[in-house]
């Protein structure tokens, strides 16, 4: 857990597959950052459910589905951990410009940051806290850094000279995370968060069955299961999800 939380009365532990988080400061909580938690209009929020325990609120984190970035790594290709990267500056930029949260109230903890090990989108702990001392958010921004070298550390994965320079403007600690994210976006290729890529086309072998998928999104389901996005059910040796096919960058995987 990072030193602003624990300045905040913050303690944690872990229970089965869940994050629990207990203020130990009980004024350093925020009704508002937990209406705007619950309202689920923030991308990358773990979801949380709060309780009382001996007197004490508590914060429980469901992480049943996620990984963290370690138990991730050996799936993950050499280029894979400046996209993973990306997705956590994006996260963090989306709950910086909602406006009623604070960037400060985020675990930034190697082993608090979640993926989902299909998409690979970034999931953060986040806790409704009121706002801590004035230099907390300079703080965050340094243990964020941190925690991105961590995982490109991690994960050995620096070649080109745009990953190169990734590295070095988190060491330097002199980039916004706007630009830190504008740099991790052309290090895997992307121009930017909205930028189109090539659309991918499966086609049947077989000149009986004219079957044609087109990867029109991020994440592609297929199977014989009616609420799969591409669904197979002319023979039942097909399973209810056959197959999962997914995009990073400019490279489609299937699972």
């Amino acid at each position: 857990m990072t030193d602003i939380l624990l300045d905040k009365g913050v303690r944690e532990y872990k229970e089965g597959k869940a994050c629990v988080y207990f203020l130990a400061n009980e004024d350093a909580f925020s009704q508002l950052g937990y209406k705007v938690m619950l309202s689920q209009k923030v991308p990358g929020l773990l979801k949380a459910i709060r309780l009382k325990h001996n007197g004490q609120t508590e914060f429980v984190y469901l992480t049943k589905g996620y990984q963290t970035f370690q138990t991730l790594l050996p799936t993950l290709h050499r280029g894979s951990v400046f996209a993973l990267c990306c997705k956590v500056v994006e996260t963090i930029l989306a709950i910086k410009n909602q406006g009623f949260l604070l960037p400060e109230n985020i675990d930034a903890s190697v082993d608090r940051v979640y993926f989902d090990p299909m998409t690979h989108k970034a999931f953060l702990v986040y806790l409704p806290l009121s706002a801590g001392e004035e230099n907390s958010e300079r703080q965050f921004e340094g243990a964020a850094r941190r925690l991105l070298l961590q995982f490109i550390k991690m994960a050995d994965a620096v070649s080109s000279e745009k990953e190169k320079s990734v590295v070095n403007a988190l060491l330097q600690g002199a980039s916004d995370f706007e630009t830190i994210g504008q740099m991790l976006r052309e290090a895997t290729g992307e121009s930017s968060p909205t930028a189109k890529t090539g659309k991918l086309s499966l086609s049947s072998m077989n000149p009986n069955l004219p079957l044609k998928v087109t990867m029109d999104r991020e994440l592609l389901r297929i199977g014989r299961k009616k609420d799969n996005d591409f669904v197979l059910d002319f023979t039942n040796q097909i399973s209810r999800l056959h197959c999962v096919i997914y995009q990073q960058a400019d490279t489609f995987f299937v699972r």
